[in-house]
């Protein structure tokens, strides 16, 4: 007969918090999140007998090493996943830590902690989470995960080019969200593209006084920036100012936001005329 003690589910953390008898160490730092090392102490067996990676690593390869080194996660996602492994519940405290523990949900195969990570994505991300979350999802190469994020750049555009994160962002980053944004003036979308590569320039060259060559940055876009749904004064007053395009490029491309029919689209830029709907 079983009996409950009391409502209270059980859970390993007091001994996880608490190091008591641990005898393995992982020590988590990933070039890809500078700055962001950390380790954490832990009990093999406990980890074996909750997930078949760990049961393969402890009493396979590593089955005589103390400390093991993992170079391919973001500490705070290792760390939700011990958690989770530990208590059976999803501990997060923001948004980020959720999708960092996604990546290691679904390196360790969990489908079940990937499962309430995306559940709890799914609710919470905001416009001023979405680069963050971009930048890990490219670089982890988990394209399949994007829907919050699509969903966000086709009701709320506008607030994701204008967040913190939108200037310090990866180029790849950029490059997805021009693919998918929705229902945001293309002056809008080519004047935070300006400041991102102008932040782009800060970074490669703290030291210069001006701005040198921008148009390095923003050549990459030029195929996916519509320059021709601009109106001919936006395009005088705002684009030609900046520096970005050569007399040529900006002659035609101005003749062409006039007149369709005058001039043909310079080679690399985008042909189309439409507002992103």
């Amino acid at each position: 007969m079983d009996v409950r003690v009391h409502n209270q589910q059980f859970s390993f953390m007091p001994y996880f918090e608490s190091e008591v008898l641990t005898d393995v160490e992982f020590v988590v730092d990933s070039k890809h999140y500078p700055g962001k090392k950390a380790s954490f102490k832990a009990h093999r067996l406990i980890l074996a007998l909750q997930n078949d990676a760990f049961k393969v690593m402890f009493y396979g390869d590593f089955a005589k090493q103390d400390r093991i080194a993992i170079t391919d996660l973001h500490s705070d996602g290792f760390l939700g996943m011990l958690r989770y492994l530990y208590s059976g519940v999803l501990k997060v405290d923001n948004v980020r830590q959720a999708f960092y523990t996604r990546t290691a949900a679904t390196k360790y195969l969990m489908p079940e902690l990937k499962g309430l990570c995306s559940d709890y994505l799914a609710v919470q991300l905001k416009p001023d989470d979405v680069c963050a979350f971009l930048d890990n999802m490219l670089i982890m190469g988990e394209q399949d995960t994007d829907e919050p994020v699509r969903n966000l750049l086709h009701t709320n555009g506008a607030d994701v080019l204008s967040s913190s994160g939108f200037k310090s962002c990866l180029e790849s980053t950029v490059s997805y969200i021009l693919e998918h944004i929705k229902s945001v003036p293309e002056l809008t979308v080519i004047e935070a593209v300006y400041e991102w590569a102008q932040e782009q320039v800060l970074l490669e060259h703290p030291d210069e006084e001006g701005v040198p060559n921008i148009r390095k940055f923003m050549q990459p876009f030029f195929t996916k920036l519509r320059f021709l749904a601009l109106t001919p004064s936006d395009f005088v007053r705002g684009i030609n100012t900046w520096g970005i395009l050569n007399e040529k490029e900006a002659l035609a491309l101005l003749s062409t936001i006039i007149d369709s029919e005058s001039a043909a689209v310079p080679h690399g830029f985008c042909k189309m005329r439409k507002n992103r709907v």
